[in-house]
């Protein structure tokens, strides 16, 4: 089931998971929790609420231990072990962020167990939470720093405590490297006037200087459009307005022809970039007969809390940070012009048509809003921490699935597209002007 549901084939796997919750007494327990993990994440009530009779097999294991909690069955407070005896990171984060427990709890539990943190090093991440809970900087910035040395990445210089969005408090030491080949960085921005100056910033502050901005301004209502006007005195920032909204893959396709980069990469208006992100994204890509390169990334919240998701973990693979050889982006064809989704089945494409080619890296190389203004955890479009995907998101990446991963024929151009539009997942391509 898991594997089916990873590679895509959300039926097969929801198919399986309702056979096995219809006759839970036929399976193991370690297989009855991966049903209810994916018919919660199927959004499958009916089907979710039959572990609430189940809770003490789904106690037995890891996963079982994960979803139950995510479902709301009671477990006692600082119960922050799971079978296997491993620190759980979904508990404590829960229980943080529900103020079950106060964070300097959660801070002395951990500090009492430095062998965890070793094993573990993503629960430096709970103490950066519990610190910016407890507004305390510099805690927070040790703790973050704790985290990314064990990538060989630099901690924060300082992170400035910001009420509002904690992203545009954090600060990196420049350390710049003008050498390498010019990269050009897409972005397509829309009411972003309150994030689209850390998210430049954080771009033009990289350590690999050799790289071209191309903004776009998607119609916005706001004063997006004057916050990117200020950063056009960098030689390296073009700035390009819609005509019309029209949504951040048609905006991608319009922006492409205007690139000048060997390598293209893209970045969204309200996350921030580390300062070795292209740095380590090139040195991979040119490391090997690589076409692509993806990096991975830590979603905060706006108040500074690192997300912890329904396998415990927190590193996620981040598809916008796909760096791809500009030639072989053009020859590929476009994006499909949706408003979510198109970006995962881009990255499909390459992998099954160039296998092998494809690089991701695990370093944390991007930080991402993860607020209540984020695409994913808007209703009907969601994919959140849970595992939950909306109805739509399941419906492209089912179909995304059957046409690259198994080579279903009947999958074409127009059938997506009919698809999609169908679901309201669709913008019609509007054009850009740049603004000089």
């Amino acid at each position: 089931m898991t594997v089916a549901a990873r590679g895509g084939a959300l039926d097969l796997a929801l198919g399986i998971a309702r056979r096995i919750l219809a006759e839970p007494t036929r399976v193991d327990d370690s297989t009855l929790a991966e049903a209810v993990d994916i018919a919660v994440g199927c959004g499958e009530p009916d089907l979710a609420k039959q572990a609430e009779g189940l809770a003490e097999r789904l106690r037995q294991t890891d996963r079982g231990t994960r979803v139950a909690r995510l479902l709301g069955i009671p477990f006692p407070v600082r119960a922050w072990r799971l079978p296997s005896g491993k620190v759980d990171a979904l508990a404590m984060a829960l229980d943080l962020a529900t103020h079950r427990v106060p964070p300097v709890e959660v801070v002395r539990w951990l500090s009492a167990r430095p062998a965890e943190l070793l094993r573990s090093p993503q629960l430096h991440l709970l103490v950066a939470n519990a610190a910016f809970m407890m507004r305390e900087a510099s805690a927070a910035n040790h703790a973050f720093g704790c985290f990314l040395t064990t990538f060989g990445l630099a901690g924060p210089l300082a992170i400035e405590l910001d009420p509002e969005n904690a992203l545009r408090g954090f600060r990196w030491q420049p350390r710049a490297s003008p050498d390498g080949p010019l990269i050009t960085v897409i972005m397509a921005a829309y009411q972003a006037a309150d994030t689209i100056e850390y998210a430049l910033d954080s771009i033009l502050r990289q350590r690999h200087e050799n790289l071209e901005v191309l903004v776009c301004d998607d119609a916005s209502q706001d004063l997006t459009v004057d916050r990117i006007r200020s950063y056009l005195v960098d030689p390296r920032v073009r700035l390009f307005r819609s005509t019309e909204n029209q949504g951040t893959y048609n905006i991608r396709n319009a922006l492409l022809p205007h690139a000048r980069g060997e390598y293209v990469t893209y970045h969204d208006a309200d996350d921030f970039a580390l300062p070795d992100r292209l740095t380590r994204q090139i040195a991979a890509l040119q490391s090997g007969d690589y076409l692509a390169c993806v990096a991975h990334w830590i979603r905060l919240t706006p108040r500074g809390l690192t997300t912890v998701f329904h396998d415990g973990g927190i590193l996620r693979r981040s598809v916008v940070s796909m760096l791809v050889r500009k030639e072989h982006l053009s020859a590929s064809g476009p994006y499909r012009s949706a408003l979510f989704g198109a970006d995962h089945e881009m990255l499909e494409a390459l992998i099954h048509g160039a296998p092998g080619r494809v690089v991701s890296l695990r370093e944390p190389l991007l930080l991402g809003l993860w607020g209540t203004g984020s695409l994913t955890r808007q209703p009907g479009r969601e994919a959140l921490e849970s595992g939950y995907r909306s109805p739509d998101r399941r419906r492209y990446t089912e179909l995304v699935f059957r046409r690259y991963a198994i080579g279903d024929t009947s999958i074409t151009d127009s059938s997506l597209d009919i698809a999609l539009q169908a679901t309201g997942n669709w913008r019609d391509p509007q054009g850009v002007a740049e603004v000089r």
